[in-house]
């Protein structure tokens, strides 16, 4: 566990998949060696074995948030919106308190086509995080789509002025599947999160 953590931290994927692999063939019961192994396979490139995964600690633990989130992510990845909004659904309604899952939510209820409810997760997102420049992007061209022009513009104004402040790139969607976001509170639980995640 401690060499993955190691190769993930490093942003080694491939090599982290390998050692949780080996990690889940010695404790196959460990909820925490399933999911730092499918979030590896997820940043490794690996979006289909990354559910598989995740579906092997959902049978371990129905009630682990943090499966259901990466299985949203690993979906996302593959353009299956429906079954990301779903999984990320299942997640927030575990822990509704990881501002990065509120993200992820709205950008597959976004690709379904369910505007109203992406702009209601990017909404919620920023009444707990306001200075979360990627959240009033997306929230712009969510109001545009939705022919709220003004609304549109006052987003993107507030995005361009959070981006001058802190200068740096955004987050990436890589960033946001390692919930390596400002959170509320401990987002699931440490299984081989990022610093400070």
């Amino acid at each position: 566990m401690g060499s993955g953590r190691g190769s993930f931290e490093r942003g080694s994927f491939t090599n982290a998949v390998r050692y949780y692999q080996q990690a889940v063939k010695l404790a196959p019961e460990s909820l925490d060696a399933h999911l730092n192994l499918a979030n590896s396979l997820l940043l490794a490139g690996r979006s289909e074995s990354a559910v598989e995964e995740c579906q092997r600690a959902i049978d371990l633990d129905p009630n682990d948030p943090a499966a259901y989130y990466v299985m949203g992510c690993a979906y996302l990845r593959q353009n299956q919106a429906e079954k990301a909004v779903q999984a990320f659904q299942q997640s927030q309604k575990i822990d509704p308190t990881v501002d990065a899952l509120s993200f992820q939510l709205g950008l597959a209820q976004e690709r379904a086509g369910h505007i109203p409810d992406a702009i209601q997760q990017f909404e919620t997102l920023l009444q707990f995080q306001p200075d979360y420049p990627s959240a009033h992007y997306q929230l712009s061209r969510l109001y545009q789509r939705a022919d709220r022009a003004a609304d549109a513009a006052a987003e993107l104004a507030k995005h361009q002025e959070l981006l001058a402040k802190h200068p740096g790139a955004p987050l990436s969607p890589t960033d946001l599947e390692r919930c390596n976001t400002p959170s509320r509170g401990s987002p699931f639980r440490s299984f081989n999160l990022m610093p400070g995640a």
